[in-house]
């Protein structure tokens, strides 16, 4: 690991990379977005090391185990890997201050926007170059975590947030990952 900072993609899982299908817990719910593999070949080429943070509620509130979100994030990698993708580090919060059972019912540092999985990614890759990394997702606590770090940020167009005003903006709003990417390399 070396302790060069390195420039990073932090991504979201659910809405981002798979179609959000509310809850997705078993790998037979995991449908890749369109176009996410050529999107994401785009941010390797352009020297981005790729890193998934999730917030995973239904842990929380009983629906599935955290046994499930890793076999789910396991096989989003592989299935990625398969495409010629690759997935560096992955973190997931199991923590919801609204849960239902007790050991996750709570505020945790790691539940975005707090800035707890990022040190997880850090951990495992070294020293993060935040100010040239970016946070990616569908919703506006994905935008709030680059924000918080110091990163630029794409909000994904989705049924989980308004074109109401946001502040800071973000770097980039996009319709799609691939969209994105394209904005991003301009930049």
């Amino acid at each position: 690991m070396s302790d060069t900072p390195k420039k990073v993609i932090f991504l979201d899982r659910d809405g981002t990379l798979n179609i959000d299908k509310h809850f997705v817990h078993r790998i037979e719910q995991v449908e890749l977005v369109d176009g996410v593999s050529d999107a994401l070949r785009i941010f390797e080429g352009a020297g981005y090391l790729l890193a998934i943070v999730t917030n995973q509620s239904g842990v929380a509130r009983g629906r599935f185990t955290e046994a499930d979100v890793q076999t789910v994030n396991n096989y989003v990698r592989t299935i990625l890997a398969e495409r010629g993708v690759h997935i560096r580090a992955m973190a997931y919060c199991p923590y919801h201050i609204e849960g239902t059972v007790p050991k996750y019912a709570m505020d945790h540092e790691c539940r975005k926007p707090n800035s707890g999985m990022a040190k997880q990614i850090e951990a495992v890759l070294g020293p993060i170059d935040y100010a040239k990394s970016w946070s990616i997702g569908d919703k506006i606590t994905d935008h709030e975590f680059g924000v918080k770090l110091g990163m630029r940020t794409v909000l994904l167009r989705s049924e989980n947030w308004t074109n109401a005003p946001i502040d800071p903006v973000p770097t980039v709003v996009a319709n799609t990952l691939v969209e994105a990417a394209q904005k991003i390399k301009t930049l």
